[in-house]
């Protein structure tokens, strides 16, 4: 006989991220079927009711998979990889609760729709943690540039040493990514990466974060953290943060850092083959190697944008031995320890730094605010209204630089503040000292748009142009220099100083045109043509050769052989 019962549940759910209630209403329930219908309906005006199979699939809890153990005590892979895999097409939201949760092998997981999208979600960075004792975290393939991910709030710890990446996610849309740009936005926020032994301690992953081809990911509020310090600062293998990679069919552009902290690590961003279009603003790059780097040998890099961010690293704040084409930063702070640079661009083009700070780390030496190596395949780029302080060299040009626009900055305190050892660039910078190619210009400089002016407006002074010509480090091949003066204008003293003055043209003076005056025996040597006057004649005859000893005064020239009365 079968018994059916009719009856209402009335259920108040807390979950996140909003608490909700509603009516489970079962109809009709036969208790001899296994599977009855049970229907729910929100309490939302308009709403209709749905299956609680529909209802519950809204989002996935790791909990409801056998083997989740979040005490850590237990392997928690199996049900992790079960969880991925229970997600339809179009993907889903997977909550993780606050736990530790260990892992004996890696979770890879490759997505089944072009359009699906995983969201992993913890209850906060360092209350839900992810642990892999024997390195090699988490794996996302992804098979169309539609798919995307989204974590937030946990941690990905390791606790083996420089063993693989903690979040790894790679591009495999069949036949490459024709438009990247078109990619879907994929996000971290507030993801902790760093050893299971604490905040750059002794464990470490290799990448903490790995990109093979995948674009347009947002990173904010995102930590990760190296180790194998020296001197409180990490080596060239503490790991590596944030890794960017592509090729020619994927290339991995669009890329947007906001608030993070990437320290103790061998390079905070990675900047791999292809990458372009990342941007980087209000983060801190502490106790690294290297904040941002763009090795040796790389292909197809552009634009770097760095902005508002504070570097302290041992070697280079931003090194590029590949130029990224379109490289600026704008507003950052670098504290630059011994032997390190603040802005290291070997190789470069299209830069422009402006509106920086350079400050030592403590007693330091040997420090450079900013190097500029030889250019890309573009012209260099500018530097101007930055800040140094306390540098061994502050910008330095090496040789192969040229095309570099030193615009006006602000010197304080450097053993140097511009050392030019390339061709062709130009400085115009307040206070500058050293050797230039183009142009030097030492004191307060005005240009109107139709004329220069040079030199002082506030209190007398001697303004100078050197010229060198030589190539040797003579400190000057010809100086021009003005002094005196007086409000009136044209009444200062402009002295040449030079071995010979040519001109190819007539001289012409609009008053007395002097001359130096010389004894007989004083008289330099001549170059046929050249006059000048004798103070000491016995007698003045034209073309007639001339003995001192006498009080008559004789215009002389040079006859090519001898001074005659001319």
């Amino acid at each position: 006989m079968k018994k059916f019962i009719s009856f209402v549940l009335v259920a108040v759910f807390v979950g996140t991220p909003m608490a909700f209630a509603g009516l489970f209403k079962v109809d009709s329930l036969d208790v001899a079927q296994p599977n009855p219908t049970i229907d729910y309906l929100s309490p939302l005006t308009g709403a209709a009711s749905r299956t609680y199979e529909s209802k519950f699939s809204d989002v996935v809890n790791v909990m409801d998979f056998p083997g989740c153990d979040k005490t850590g005590a237990t392997d928690s892979t199996s049900c992790f990889v079960a969880a991925l895999n229970s997600l339809p097409a179009t993907g889903g939201t997977i909550n993780i609760p606050a736990g530790k949760f260990t892992f004996n092998s890696a979770v890879a997981y490759t997505y089944i729709g072009t359009n699906e999208s995983v969201t992993l979600r913890g209850a906060g960075s360092d209350a839900t943690i992810l642990d892999w004792p024997a390195g090699n975290g988490m794996e996302f393939t992804l098979i169309s540039q539609f798919n995307s991910f989204h974590l937030a709030d946990m941690s990905y710890q390791t606790g083996s040493v420089n063993v693989g990446s903690g979040f790894g996610v790679y591009q495999t849309q069949a036949g490459g990514v024709p438009n990247p740009a078109l990619a879907a936005q994929s996000d971290i926020t507030g993801v902790t990466f760093r050893g299971s032994d604490g905040y750059g301690a002794s464990y470490y992953w290799t990448n903490a974060f790995y990109d093979s081809g995948a674009s347009n990911i947002n990173f904010v509020n995102v930590s990760a953290y190296g180790g194998a310090q020296v001197g409180g600062y990490a080596t060239a293998t503490s790991g590596n943060g944030i890794v960017l990679q592509g090729t020619s069919s994927y290339i991995p552009v669009q890329f947007n850092f906001v608030n993070n902290t990437l320290q103790y690590l061998a390079a905070g961003i990675y900047y791999g083959d292809y990458v372009q279009g990342v941007a980087v603003s209000n983060s801190n790059f502490t106790g690294s190697q290297i904040g941002i780097f763009a090795p040796g040998s790389e292909t197809g890099l552009d634009q770097l944008y760095v902005g508002g961010s504070q570097f302290n690293c041992a070697s280079d704040g931003i090194r590029e031995d590949t130029f990224v084409l379109n490289t600026m930063a704008v507003g950052n702070f670098f504290l630059t320890p011994s032997s390190a640079n603040g802005i290291n661009l070997q190789s470069a083009s299209l830069f422009s730094l402006s509106g920086n700070t350079f400050n030592p780390a403590g007693a330091t030496s040997n420090t450079s605010g900013i190097v500029i190596g030889a250019p890309g395949a573009l012209p260099q780029g500018i530097i101007g209204s930055n800040s140094f302080y306390g540098q061994t060299t502050a910008i330095w040009l090496q040789a192969g630089s040229t095309g570099v626009n030193i615009q006006p900055n602000v010197f304080n305190g450097n053993a140097t503040n511009v050392l030019d050892q390339g061709t062709g660039n130009i400085n115009a910078s307040t206070g500058a000292a050293g050797s230039f190619n183009a142009l030097n210009l030492s004191g307060a400089f005005l240009d109107t748009g139709t004329q220069i002016e040079y030199g002082s407006l506030a209190s007398p002074s001697t303004p100078y142009i050197d010229f060198h010509s030589s190539g040797t480090g003579s400190d000057e091949d010809v100086r021009l220099l003005a002094a005196g003066g007086s409000a009136t204008p044209g009444q200062g003293t402009l002295t040449v100083t030079a071995a010979l003055i040519n001109s190819t043209g007539k001289i012409a003076s609009g008053n007395v045109l002097g001359t130096a005056v010389y004894t007989v025996a004083t008289l330099p040597g001549g170059t046929q043509g050249d006059r000048t006057a004798v103070t000491d004649a016995t007698t003045c005859t034209f073309n007639s050769g001339v003995t001192g000893g006498g009080a008559t005064f004789c215009p002389v020239i040079f006859n090519g052989t001898a001074w005659v009365g001319g």
